[in-house]
């Protein structure tokens, strides 16, 4: 069997690798750093089970799992986060993802879920179980305005942290080398994704989808 773990932390990889190493799983545990890396060695090396960081920056979890099952459509995903967002729960599973841990209590679930999904199974930690009761349907989310992250492209995501940390519309268009007239459209198609008016609407989503701390 053949694990692939996913997280910009390097330590945080390298200690989940050797911590299932320990284990009696009789697989060998991979590693990667960042999503498009992730996508590469998956193709390459066609993992069983791939273990993926939702909140990453550049190609998160959501679209890092779209690339991987693209590739390797026979791996299982189950996603990691210190989120338990209902953004990204529902983010992951309609990417295909068929498990959610957060990395609170990793140790004690990340077993269970890798032989859970490898059967077949979907596997939520507790926390995560609450919440996935309680979320809205296609419907109530149209209704509401609330998207998952996958929502935005790369590009907007990138200008929707940035809005959110104070950075100025000149701040925008100097550091993403952009013209002040792409940075205004791409931020005008971020109000109509999002269902929103203001800098203001901006950042609160930006704190409920862990793409900015509170």
């Amino acid at each position: 069997m053949k694990i692939l773990v996913v997280d910009d932390h390097k330590m945080f990889c390298t200690g989940l690798q050797m911590m299932l190493q320990k284990k009696d799983l009789r697989a060998e545990v991979l590693t990667a750093t960042s999503g498009a890396e992730a996508v590469k060695l998956a193709k390459k090396a066609r993992p069983d089970v791939v273990i993926i960081d939702v909140a990453m920056p550049g190609m998160n979890g959501i679209e890092t799992t779209r690339g991987v099952l693209e590739k390797v459509p026979d791996c299982k995903v189950v996603a990691l986060s210190y989120h338990c967002n209902s953004s990204y729960i529902k983010g992951m599973f309609d990417a295909g993802a068929t498990g959610y841990l957060l990395k609170d209590n990793i140790i004690e679930d990340v077993i269970m879920a890798i032989k859970t999904v490898l059967s077949g199974g979907v596997y939520f930690c507790p926390q995560v179980a609450k919440v996935v009761v309680d979320l809205p349907k296609d419907s109530e989310h149209k209704k509401t305005g609330k998207r998952a992250p996958s929502v935005l492209s790369r590009r907007e995501r990138l200008i929707v942290t940035l809005t959110a940390s104070g950075k100025s519309t000149k701040n925008i268009v100097e550091e993403l080398r952009l013209s002040l007239s792409t940075v205004n459209l791409l931020k005008k198609g971020i109000l109509k994704k999002l269902g929103i008016r203001n800098i203001a609407g901006i950042t609160k989503y930006a704190v409920e989808n862990g793409l900015i701390k509170e």
